[in-house]
């Protein structure tokens, strides 16, 4: 799972249990409408991390981000 862009993950549309057979369960919460994998990790602690947001239990949109520290799902923080 070490691609370079969201792009490269093909999981628009997908189910979450698709989801899950095509990126693996993580450490996501099923029920959660955010889910995050963890791309890659420096040696001091810079994370790159895949964030898939599902609407209706589906795909909704996905992302990257690069992350110190707490990953925070949270839409409103």
């Amino acid at each position: 799972m070490r691609k370079k862009d969201a792009q490269s993950y093909h999981v628009m549309g997908m189910t979450k249990k698709e989801v899950q057979e095509e990126l693996g369960n993580g450490l996501n919460f099923y029920p959660a409408d955010v889910w995050h994998y963890e791309l890659s990790k420096t040696w001091w602690g810079i994370r790159t991390v895949l964030f898939v947001e599902f609407e209706n239990d589906r795909v909704n949109s996905k992302y990257i981000r690069r992350i110190v520290g707490k990953i925070n799902t949270d839409k409103h923080k």
